[in-house]
C-alpha cells in the first residue's frame, strides 16, 4: 500500500510520554483495558461437565471467573464475593457445581446466584437476588475466548471484530485445540513491545541471524507486508513471502513434514491480525498457528505470552518434528526481538526525545498509538475531575 493510502491514520510525529509516563499508564488501565474486549484463552480449555476458568487481569486490577454449564452456556463474573469482597475462587481451573467463599462460606451457583448464607438470620433484610456474583460480558470467536468488564458493553464482540471475526472463522482457528505456551517479562512499555510485532521494517537487520536474509529480496528489500486491513481499532494484513526463497535443509524438511492444509485459505501468503488492544494472531501455513499477548505489568514492564496451537495430536513423528521446529524457530526470533525492544524502551525513557516518527509501513504502530490516545482523551472528558496534566496524548 502506498503512503497516500495509509495517510488517513496520520502522518506527523507522535509524543514519547505515553511510553514511559506513569500517570498515562494509570489512565490506560481505566480507559483501555477496563473498556475493551480482552482475549483470555480458548473455549477448549473449558473441559468437563461443569468447567470453570479463573483469569487474573492485573492491568485491569480484575479477577474473572468463567463458567460453562452442561448445556453449553458461557457465563463470566467478577471473581469477588459480594459479602465482603473476598476473592471467591483460588484455583486457576477445574470443575464445580457451585462455589463457596473460603472466608465465610457464602455459596454461589455456576449461574452466579447466591444459594446459601451461613447464619442468614443475623443479616438485616438480606436480599439474595441482589447479592449474586457481578456479571461481565463473555463471548467467543473462532474458539478464542473474550471477556469485557462491562456486563453490557456498547459493542458486542461480533460488532467490534466485524470482518476480522469473519476472517478468523473462515480460516478455521476453532480446530486448534492444543497448545504449548511460553512467556517472558520484558523491560518495556506494552505499546513498545507491541509495536515491534506491528512492522517488518526491522526484520532485515534484527532477524538476519534467524532468517538468514530470506525475509527480503530485491523486489521488497524491507520485507514490507503485501497489504494492510483495518476495522475499528483492529488492524492486520498479509505477510509478503519472497518468491523462490531458498530454505535451509532443516527448514525445508520441516515444511515438507507439515500436515497438508489445502483447506487453509491463508496458505502461502500469511494473514495476520492485531486485535485491539493486546492480541496478535498469525496462522503458520495453516497447519498450526501462534498468538502473542502483551500484558502490562507496570509502566515499563510487559509480559509476552506466546501460544503455539495445533489441531489435535500429531499423527506422525515427522508432524511432531515440524511443529517442534516451528515453535523453537519462533522462540529464536522472539529472543532477537526482546533485546531491541528493551533497548528501544531505554531510549524512550531517557527523555532525549519528545516525539518519535512512524513511517507509512509502520501503520499498525500508529493505529495502536492513536487508538489508545483517543480512548484516554474520551475517558478524561467523561471524568468529573480532570487531572491538571492533560497534555499527554
Amino acid at each position: 500500500m502506498s503512503n497516500e493510502e495509509l495517510a488517513f491514520l496520520g502522518t506527523g510525529p507522535v509524543p514519547t510520554a505515553p511510553y514511559y509516563d506513569r500517570e498515562y499508564h494509570e489512565l490506560e488501565r481505566e480507559a483501555v483495558f477496563r473498556r475493551s474486549w480482552l482475549h483470555v484463552g480458548r473455549v477448549s480449555e473449558l473441559t468437563g461437565t461443569d468447567p470453570f476458568l479463573v483469569r487474573r487481569i492485573g492491568v485491569a486490577r480484575a479477577s474473572v471467573l468463567i463458567t460453562r454449564s452442561p448445556d453449553g452456556v458461557l457465563r463470566a463474573f467478577h471473581n469477588v464475593c459480594p459479602h465482603r469482597g473476598n476473592e471467591l475462587v483460588a484455583e486457576d481451573a477445574g470443575e464445580a457445581r457451585s462455589f463457596s467463599c473460603r472466608y465465610h462460606m457464602w455459596n454461589f451457583g455456576t449461574d452466579g446466584t447466591l444459594r446459601a448464607v451461613p447464619d442468614e438470620k443475623r443479616f438485616y433484610d438480606l436480599d439474595r437476588s441482589a447479592c449474586g456474583l457481578r456479571p461481565i460480558a463473555v463471548d467467543t470467536c473462532a474458539g478464542f475466548l473474550f471477556v469485557h468488564l462491562d456486563a453490557a458493553p456498547a459493542q458486542s464482540l461480533q460488532e467490534s471484530l466485524g470482518p476480522f471475526g469473519d476472517d478468523l472463522e473462515r480460516i478455521g482457528f476453532a480446530r486448534f485445540t492444543d497448545f504449548e505456551q511460553y512467556s517472558c517479562d520484558v523491560a518495556a512499555n506494552w505499546k513498545t513491545a507491541a509495536h515491534n510485532f506491528q512492522e517488518n521494517y526491522h526484520v532485515r537487520w534484527v532477524h538476519r541471524p534467524s532468517s538468514g536474509g530470506r525475509a527480503t529480496s530485491r523486489e521488497n528489500p524491507f520485507g514490507y507486508n503485501s497489504s494492510f486491513r483495518f476495522h475499528g481499532r483492529h488492524g492486520g494484513g498479509t505477510h509478503w513471502i519472497p518468491p523462490g526463497a531458498a530454505l535451509s535443509d532443516v527448514r525445508a524438511t520441516a515444511m515438507r513434514a507439515a500436515p497438508p492444509a489445502d483447506d487453509a485459505p491463508c496458505r502461502g501468503n500469511f494473514d495476520f491480525f492485531h486485535l485491539f488492544p493486546n492480541l496478535y494472531i498469525e496462522p503458520l501455513g495453516g497447519f498450526n498457528t501462534f498468538t502473542m499477548q502483551f500484558w502490562p505489568l507496570d509502566t515499563e514492564r510487559t509480559r509476552l505470552v506466546v501460544r503455539v496451537y495445533r489441531a489435535g495430536d500429531d499423527t506422525s513423528a515427522s508432524a511432531r518434528f515440524s511443529r517442534e521446529y516451528t515453535a523453537s524457530s519462533l522462540m529464536d526470533v522472539h529472543v532477537e526481538d526482546v533485546e531491541v525492544i528493551e533497548a528501544n524502551q531505554r531510549g524512550l525513557r531517557s527523555g532525549a526525545l519528545e516525539h518519535i516518527h512512524f513511517g507509512a509501513q509502520e501503520a499498525l504502530c500508529r493505529q495502536l498509538h492513536e487508538n489508545v490516545a483517543e480512548m484516554v482523551r474520551t475517558y478524561l472528558t467523561g471524568r468529573s475531575t480532570v487531572p491538571a496534566r492533560t497534555d499527554v496524548r
